[in-house]
């Protein structure tokens, strides 16, 4: 049975953000060939970043900032063995209830990877605009307006 854990990490100085680092190393620069200076980028400082634990290994993680018009999730990630179990689908519930307890009506962004299209549509993100590419993979814009009372 999987124990998941999703924790907000405070700073970026701590030992909780090289741990971010290194599942998205693993994923987007190995896994994906994105080259490590395109992956940490200027909105490393100004992000809010999610960690999610299974068992106690950190296996799952996003990012999320204030853009014009809401808010964007970025660089979400999940390292292999923990795949196919629902833990990208429940950070990104935690992303948004993050989003949301500070802008409760909002629109969120993302840039889908086309591959994981699906998750999004089914988390309710709907597509916009053309596909296009980003560091070497195809994506598509998608967002999300939700209003809470």
């Amino acid at each position: 049975m999987c124990n998941l854990t999703i924790i907000k990490v405070p700073s970026i100085t701590t030992d909780l953000y090289q741990m971010i680092l290194s599942i998205r190393k693993t994923v987007f620069v190995e896994e994906q060939s994105v080259p490590l200076h395109l992956e940490i980028d200027q909105y490393e400082e100004t992000s809010t970043h999610i960690l999610a634990y299974e068992n106690d290994h950190a296996v799952s993680v996003g990012r999320f900032r204030k853009i014009d018009g809401g808010y964007k999730i970025e660089r979400v990630a999940t390292l292999p063995n923990s795949r196919g179990k629902g833990i990208a689908t429940k950070l990104m519930s935690a992303i948004e209830n993050e989003i949301f307890s500070i802008s409760p009506n909002t629109t969120i962004y993302l840039n889908a990877q086309v591959s994981a299209k699906s998750l999004y549509t089914k988390l309710g993100y709907l597509p916009f605009g053309d596909q296009f590419d980003e560091a070497g993979i195809e994506h598509i814009k998608m967002k999300k307006s939700v209003t809470h009372k």
